[in-house]
């Protein structure tokens, strides 16, 4: 059920311009970016018949390259309204052509309410979110060192959106074999009502990115040194929580140590 907050049932002029603006620039920025990189390297789609028909839904994708966008971007018949980092809006020619193209800025570094909205208003009018979760481009020896962020399971959950998972597999290179798979929808076993803390978002943050490389048998599963970093723990059974006062000191003294 999508989240029926005030503000965001009657769009301002900027999630009018989002949903509605520059379709001509979309669509020929689309088709002509995709093709080109489907000329110029092998990329092999499976699983296009897992995405639906329309939206709601999230679109979600490890994040390789550049070429992720405009790779994924061309065999997806509904438009993505993609979530990108707001240093890209930072020059004004460049920016200008992102917001054509529906991107939405967000604030990697802290709460984005502004990204929110335009998150929210695109899933409520029935429009494709697409979120690389890593938020950053990352090298295949580092995916099980580098933390999710956990914004993606918050709209998942609010919103009750489906969850299409992407899998790009491989390196844009000449001659090299890129594979794009696409995987079936699935929903999040959550109460949109409930408040989770981080530790519970990232449990199902992490479920999202097991979905994402199952795609290619991969065992997706964070470092220990890596839920240390965000003040995280793994229990005995698995899951994971906050760590306590004495562990975040005791961490610190060892960080100490080991310098």
């Amino acid at each position: 059920m999508l989240n029926p907050a005030k503000d965001r049932t009657n769009p301002n002029k900027d999630l009018h311009n989002l949903l509605h603006g520059h379709r001509l620039v979309r669509f020929l920025a689309k088709n002509i970016s995709g093709l080109l990189v489907n000329l110029l390297f092998r990329i092999q789609y499976e699983g296009r018949e897992h995405i639906p028909d329309q939206g709601p839904m999230l679109l979600v994708s490890n994040h390789t390259s550049l070429l992720d966008i405009p790779a994924i971007h061309f065999r997806v018949k509904l438009w993505l309204y993609w979530v990108s980092k707001k240093e890209l809006f930072k020059f004004p020619v460049i920016g200008s052509f992102f917001k054509a193209m529906g991107c939405i800025p967000v604030d990697r570094h802290k709460v984005d309410l502004h990204a929110a909205r335009g998150i929210f208003g695109a899933l409520e009018a029935g429009q494709v979110v697409a979120i690389f979760p890593q938020a950053t481009r990352v090298e295949p020896e580092r995916v099980l060192e580098h933390l999710p962020r956990t914004g993606v399971a918050h709209f998942a959950i609010k919103t009750g959106a489906p969850i299409v998972p992407v899998l790009v597999d491989g390196a844009f290179r000449m001659g090299h074999r890129t594979r794009i798979v696409f995987g079936p929808a699935f929903k999040l076993d959550a109460n949109p009502r409930q408040r989770y803390n981080h530790a519970e978002l990232m449990t199902f943050t992490i479920e999202i990115m097991q979905k994402i490389y199952a795609l290619k048998g991969f065992d997706y599963h964070l470092s220990d040194q890596a839920l240390l970093s965000d003040q995280l723990v793994r229990l005995p059974d698995g899951t994971l929580a906050m760590q306590t006062a004495a562990e975040q000191d005791a961490l610190k003294l060892l960080q100490k140590l080991g310098q």
